[in-house]
């Protein structure tokens, strides 16, 4: 089961196809804006990212854009697994457990 809707990215903030769906019932995807698309662990998605500085936006734009312009897959998510971890993006999916 897949869930979208429309919004804006968290990152670019331009609009963008946010999806929920069952294989990843963690993460969230989110299509169509500047960045190239990407993955985000939910928590991070819904409670990190809307907080975020400009800079640490910028920032996690770059990293995100890098990846996907190398057509990589762009992975956010945190070092340690939680919410407040220092912010990671890898071109892998990372093994935290769900």
């Amino acid at each position: 089961m897949r869930t979208t809707a429309t919004d804006s990215c968290a990152l670019c903030r331009h609009v963008a196809t946010i999806a929920e769906w069952s294989p990843l019932p963690d993460w969230l995807t989110i299509e169509g804006c500047p960045c190239g698309g990407f993955f985000v662990r939910k928590a991070v998605g819904e409670f990190r990212l809307p907080h975020m500085t400009d800079v640490e936006r910028q920032n996690l734009t770059f990293r995100v854009r890098s990846l996907r312009v190398k057509n990589r897959e762009a992975w956010v998510s945190t070092a340690d697994g939680t919410v407040n971890g220092p912010l990671v993006v890898e071109s892998d999916r990372p093994t935290l457990a769900t």
